[in-house]
């Protein structure tokens, strides 16, 4: 049986059911735990099992990778758009405007059906990855196309680069996807329901999705966390830091309330990965930092790290500009978006949010010469 759901705190409120994720009392896609998931799987199963709902068999499984292979290329105007990009146009932004251009050059752009819808998910799945590496990278190798021998994480990783990666740097990339690829119903995941809930395309969804991922994961804050660990030397400078901030924001770059203080599973799973990472790259001073300041945001405002917070630490082991975080993030919740949809859209009633009214009420109307100044 499910666990019942936390004490709502202010602005929290139920808006549905799910069978796709839980957070309470693990971490949990379809009911696996998420940790085992990212030792075990790589990331196109755990998109399937969103996906569909059960993990693929053998068959199933070499038929997705096969599918990721065929699709996995981007129209040449895609391409086009996304390497002459002005350099300062935000990540998600650049990544909103190419899945609106992806959809109008769709084959099925016009069929609202639910086979059709489900082609354009797996389709979506194997370009995505290739529209955020062009993302990240600012450019996109010759052959800018989805290679079977290569883990989703280290296709991902080759494109963003142009080189082949290391076989543990593709493994961490593939267990940072598995972790970000759903958080149960987060403002981003909620925006992919109400679209589904009109009976939108999926691609259109996803637009949706990622234009309110641009404020849950924000670019400044990911820069913020990497200033932040670059800005103390000592453990009594990050309780001096922090205790700043705190007392001038009562925000904390990387942190959150209502999360442990050894985080939640995302955190500790990919705080492994930054361990071995960090090691291998000379930046153990960066997980110093990291252990100093987490010490001192539990103390100042008993607040627990969040994913972005990892993740920032692993762009910049594995190579990546740390302000590439909310990209990869989002190249993980493409599956956890598309899942929510496809459950949403199968569902027979629609996501019709209420308001609470507090203003007057009843008011009496006076002409505009009987009204005072």
């Amino acid at each position: 049986m499910a666990p019942r759901p936390h004490p709502l705190s202010p602005g929290e409120f139920v808006v549905g059911d799910t069978s796709i994720t839980v957070k309470q009392p693990s971490l949990q896609y379809r009911g696996y735990r998420v940790e085992d998931l990212a030792r075990e799987s790589q990331f196109p199963e755990v998109a399937w099992l969103l996906i569909e709902g059960s993990l693929p068999s053998p068959e199933e499984l070499a038929d997705l990778e096969a599918a990721l292979s065929e699709d996995g290329r981007l129209d040449e105007e895609v391409i086009n758009w996304l390497v002459n990009l002005p350099m300062h146009v935000p990540g998600l932004d650049a990544l909103r405007t190419a899945v609106s251009l992806t959809a109008t050059l769709d084959p099925q752009a016009q069929d609202t059906s639910l086979p059709a819808q489900r082609e354009k998910v797996y389709r979506l799945l194997a370009r995505y990855p290739i529209m955020a590496a062009a993302v990240v990278g600012g450019t996109l190798p010759d052959d800018a196309e989805y290679h079977s021998e290569l883990s989703y994480g280290g296709n991902f990783l080759r494109l963003a680069s142009g080189i082949e990666p290391r076989d543990d740097h593709a493994t961490a990339m593939d267990a940072l996807l598995v972790v970000s690829a759903d958080y149960e119903y987060e403002p981003s995941t909620l925006a992919s329901r109400l679209a589904a809930g009109t009976r939108v395309d999926v691609l259109g969804a996803l637009v949706a999705a990622l234009s309110v991922f641009g404020g849950e994961c924000p670019l400044d804050e990911a820069r913020a966390v990497a200033d932040l660990l670059d800005a103390v030397n000592s453990p009594e400078m990050s309780l001096e830091l922090i205790r700043r901030l705190w007392e001038e924001r009562a925000i904390l770059p990387g942190f959150g309330p209502r999360i442990p203080r050894g985080g939640d599973a995302r955190v500790r799973v990919l705080n492994d990965w930054a361990d071995q990472l960090a090691d291998q790259a000379d930046f153990e001073v960066w997980e110093e930092h990291a252990d100093w300041i987490e010490a001192a945001a539990w103390e100042v405002a008993e607040q627990g790290p969040t994913l972005l917070w990892t993740v920032v630490r692993m762009m910049k082991y594995l190579g990546m500009p740390v302000d590439a975080a909310p990209v990869v993030i989002s190249t993980g919740r493409v599956a956890g978006w598309m899942a929510h949809y496809m459950e949403q859209i199968r569902s027979t009633w629609k996501l019709r949010p209420l308001g609470a009214y507090i203003g007057p009420i009843d008011l009496q109307f006076l002409p505009v010469d009987d009204r005072s100044t």
